[in-house]
């Protein structure tokens, strides 16, 4: 299957932008593009309603399925 790797993709952009990024990320991930996300926005860590990993020190020390 297709892999999307968006690092930071909302990085510097407007909350309006950044949720039109995540929308097309939503919609790429409907049609089955799996998608790998760093981020260091707790707003869409939370919002996420998918498996999300948190990395310390390179190691994952939290994971939400």
């Amino acid at each position: 299957p297709p892999l999307l790797l968006a690092d930071e993709p909302t990085g510097n952009l407007d909350p309006d932008n950044a949720w039109q990024v995540i929308k097309i990320l939503k919609k790429l991930n409907s049609f089955g593009v799996t998608i790998l996300m760093t981020t260091h926005d707790e707003q869409l860590v939370r919002a996420a309603n998918h498996s999300v990993a948190q990395l310390k020190d390179g190691y994952i020390y939290g994971v939400k399925p």
